[in-house]
């Protein structure tokens, strides 16, 4: 139960920061009829896993249910080691 509350949350806080993207995207008009399908494609799919885990985990099916957080939550995960590695290392990136 502890690691599906884990990579639940990870996975929220991934989903939250795609919305606030989306939104600041619609402020500054990068958003735009071009890329919107785009947008709804992949905030639809971010939905759909967190609901259809949170859903197969009520069902009493956690292994389902934490093997689709791991989509979202392994590359959240890969990203922020990235950026943990590019602000401590003293490498040049440009």
């Amino acid at each position: 139960m502890l690691l599906f509350k884990t990579l639940f949350s990870i996975a929220v806080v991934v989903c939250s920061i795609m919305v606030c993207f989306f939104l600041v995207g619609l402020l500054d008009g990068s958003v735009s009829s071009f890329n919107i399908g785009i947008w709804f494609s992949i905030l639809a799919g971010l939905i759909v896993i967190v609901g259809g885990s949170w859903y197969c985990n009520l069902k009493g099916k956690p292994r389902i249910a934490n093997a689709m957080l791991l989509a979202i939550v392994i590359p959240a995960l890969l990203f922020g080691l990235l950026l943990l590695v590019m602000i401590f290392s003293d490498a040049k990136w440009n």
